[in-house]
């Protein structure tokens, strides 16, 4: 028994019937065609194409950048007052010393940190210049072509993550030679670099922030561990920890990155469209954008862009929109972006890798940045308990006693956690993945989703993560 076209049987068709059910799907695939180019129906990017305008009339309400100039400031700052400018160049300097800090250095009586000391003095003028900058300019810019997009240089990023690491170190062994002042200076810089760098629209700055202060942290837990028995040092140390303890805000960086997905949507031709972004870009190891031909204004050309860069400004009017009136944003603000994440690469039939590059994983930023407000109060908590210590000549009973009771976001209802003894001091939230391993870190896969804890002494975060 053969199969025909429109019936199951032994003889063919006529050539009449032929024709008509021909011509039937000649007219579903015209009808196809109409509703895919004007947008009627299930296939929406032209009517989304359509739409950027009004949304990007909202955008600009909300107080998203539409030109670049709406990224920099609106007077201009005199390179007097500007830290950036000789910051930028000191730590360059600094780190292509290439003097490595890594954990195993603070632990007293190894060849690696006798080594280290001797070369932090080949580092300390560059800290000591870092220092000065910051405590005496009050302004901070770095002067960036934002229309780049994925071009855009950012190397100074990591010169600041060396420094910090330099700072950190310096800090530790000025403790450790009861020089309270110059190790209070130092992380005094440490901590006041992070809180320029915080306001800079890049979504790397926010990462490189939460960086120096992982660094900063060991090294707290290190001076705090060389100060136990000092009350006044200790106090001073808390006082430098309150001074520069800022929240991270992340609307700067996420203004940034609206305007740096639009520049990337509009000079799409450039990086040789999908193809290209799929393949990597400059800094990827792939295709080039020329700085020369960059274009700097206007829609995208193309309706597949102006689609994208429409359910971009969806996402981040939405977003903005519920920052209004709002001090600070709650946490919380990346599952939708990444749920929007989701659906583009759906929607727009494109690779994983086209939509990593363009639109990052803002959740797992988000959840970082959660984690980030949780150290700081782990931080203030252990200083504390250990100025209690100082003070009364035993440990408090509880995190209550010493006034460190505050709250454990990842663990709703509940508060910080402690073993407060004389041989091990340790306070830990239970992480973003629910599970308490008392402060234990035992995911050594997931790590940022493991417990989040400081130790005293310094040495039991050593003996306990083995580095």
């Amino acid at each position: 028994m053969r199969w025909r076209l429109g019936r199951r049987s032994g003889k063919p068709l006529s050539r009449a019937r032929k024709i008509a059910i021909f011509s039937l799907f000649g007219l579903s695939g015209v009808v196809a065609l109409i509703l895919t180019v004007t947008g009627i129906g299930p296939y929406d990017m032209p009517q989304q194409a359509r739409r950027l305008p009004e949304l990007l009339e909202e955008s600009e309400r909300l107080g998203l950048p539409m030109t670049q100039a709406d990224l920099k400031p609106q007077v201009q700052i005199p390179d007097d007052q500007n830290a950036a400018i000789e910051v930028v160049r000191l730590a360059e300097e600094a780190a292509n010393t290439n003097v490595t800090v890594i954990p195993k250095y603070y632990l007293a009586g190894t060849p690696e940190r006798a080594d280290l000391e001797a070369d932090i003095q080949t580092v300390s003028p560059f800290l000591d210049g870092i220092a000065e900058e910051l405590a005496g300019k009050p302004e901070w810019f770095i002067d960036r072509d934002y229309d780049l997009g994925l071009v855009l240089p950012l190397v100074e990023y990591g010169d600041f993550k060396a420094v910090a690491k330099y700072l950190a170190f310096r800090s530790f062994i000025r403790a450790e030679r009861s020089d309270i002042e110059g190790a209070l200076g130092d992380l005094r810089a440490g901590r006041e670099l992070r809180l320029r760098i915080l306001n800079d629209p890049v979504l790397v700055a926010s990462l490189v922030v939460i960086a120096i202060d992982a660094i900063m942290l060991r090294a707290s837990e290190h001076v705090m561990t060389a100060w136990a028995d000092d009350p006044d040092a200790l106090a001073q140390l808390a006082a430098v920890l309150a001074e520069t303890d800022h929240r991270i805000d992340p609307r700067p960086a996420l203004r940034g990155e609206f305007y740096y997905l639009l520049a990337i949507m509009r000079n799409l031709k450039q990086y040789g469209g999908l193809t290209g972004l799929g393949q990597g870009t400059s800094g990827y190891g792939g295709v080039v954008l020329d700085p020369d031909n960059v274009r700097r204004s206007g829609l995208p050309s193309d309706m597949f862009a102006r689609a994208f860069s429409a359910a971009i400004a969806e996402e981040w009017n939405a977003l903005f929109r519920s920052f209004e009136g709002l001090d600070e944003p709650p946490r919380g603000w990346g599952a939708g972006i990444d749920r929007r994440a989701k659906r583009m690469k759906e929607r727009y039939k494109v690779s994983e890798t086209y939509v990593q590059i363009l639109m990052p994983v803002f959740g797992k930023v988000d959840v970082t940045l959660t984690r980030n407000d949780v150290v700081q109060q782990l931080r203030k908590a252990l200083v504390k308990v250990l100025r209690f210590r100082a003070e009364n000549g035993h440990l408090p009973a509880s995190l209550e006693e010493a006034g460190a009771a505050f709250p454990d976001v990842f663990n709703e209802g509940a508060q910080l956690q402690a073993i407060l003894t004389e041989d091990e001091v340790r306070i830990w939230s239970i992480g973003p993945d629910g599970i308490d391993d008392l402060g234990v870190p035992r995911d050594t896969v997931n790590r940022d989703r493991d417990d989040l804890a400081v130790f005293w002494p310094a040495t039991k975060r050593t003996e306990y993560e083995g580095r």
